[in-house]
């Protein structure tokens, strides 16, 4: 199943549940095709599989959840499916981040905004406790986009439609 995920082939998908294949089965490393789909950036898949009840937060042996591969791969589309779906954006993989988080660190700036626009909590704590272990993110918090979100975050929580349409232009987001 990963494999027909991996070369993005939605028939061969279709094919092997129809012939009994278990949606949220997985390879020699923990991952489902659901994780193999966000990892990949696989919309048109992720959405097939998660409306024939693929789980959206099973996680591989590392911990990391399809939310989270999603997140630092920057596949907008595919986070906004997970959360729109239940997606549980806490769990904290084996990096030590969760699926905000690691948008944070990977310099995804469209995830970020989708995360605040859902109404979730970017933990500018556990970014800090991050930094500190990581010496080659230590870039991270101090990047003007960033802060400018935690700022608003603060303000109030969610930001509004509006606000995120603004957030984008000056952001130079215009596809996000």
């Amino acid at each position: 199943m990963n494999a027909a995920v991996s070369g993005g082939n939605l028939e061969i998908v279709k094919i092997l549940l129809e012939n009994g294949w278990k949606i949220n089965s997985i390879n020699v490393e923990g991952t489902s095709a659901i994780h193999t789909a966000s990892l990949l950036g696989r919309t048109e898949i992720a959405r097939f599989l998660i409306s024939h009840g693929a789980d959206v937060n099973s996680h591989s042996f590392s911990r990391q959840n399809p939310l989270i591969a999603a997140s630092f791969r920057g596949h907008r589309d595919i986070v906004e499916i997970l959360l729109q779906d239940g997606a549980d954006y806490t769990p904290v993989w084996a990096s030590g981040l969760d699926a905000p988080s690691e948008a944070v660190v990977s310099d995804q700036k469209s995830v970020v905004l989708t995360f605040l626009v859902h109404a979730v909590d970017v933990r500018y704590k556990s970014l800090m406790k991050y930094e500190k272990k990581n010496e080659s993110y230590k870039h991270a918090l101090r990047w003007p986009w960033m802060m400018t979100l935690f700022c608003l975050q603060k303000a109030h929580f969610p930001i509004s439609f509006d606000e995120a349409t603004l957030l984008k232009e000056f952001l130079g987001l215009e596809n996000a």
